[in-house]
């Protein structure tokens, strides 16, 4: 399981007493499976995450695979994106979570993998329409 949306549907459950709020009992938007790979400068972008930011909605995330490969989810892990209009930001560098800049030792400053301008839906220049025809979604970033 991706642990971004691990983390969430964890909080999700502590949130709402395990009993309600998060469960495949609860209505939501239909998804669809959206999948893709993030290239950059000809090479597999490592590791990361990727977000589909619908105009109107909840957001799909996935984590970025060592091969470049994603695959996004919205209410559960790998459920897809919702249809619709989407803009994408792709954040990726070199961070490590279990490392605290001054306090753990062996700590290294990130470097970027991508240019930080695609880590916001604002200034990436990345939208595409997700539908039922189409659950590829790959991106060749410069």
């Amino acid at each position: 399981m991706q642990p971004s949306l691990t983390r969430a549907l964890a909080l999700c459950a502590i949130l709402s007493g395990g009993t309600s709020g998060c469960g495949p009992s609860e209505r939501h938007p239909e998804t669809v499976p959206v999948q893709g790979k993030v290239i950059y400068k000809g090479q597999p972008v490592p590791r990361g995450t990727i977000t589909f930011q619908p105009d109107t909605g909840p957001p799909a995330t996935g984590d970025i695979q060592a091969d470049g490969t994603y695959r996004v989810g919205t209410f559960g892990p790998g459920d897809g994106a919702i249809l619709g209009h989407h803009r994408v930001m792709i954040i990726a560098n070199t961070a490590d979570p279990t490392k605290i800049p001054g306090s753990s030792p062996g700590y290294v400053a990130p470097r970027d993998l991508v240019p930080r301008s695609y880590g916001q839906v604002d200034t990436s220049g990345l939208a595409v329409d997700v539908t039922k025809d189409k659950t590829a979604y790959d991106f060749d970033l410069k």
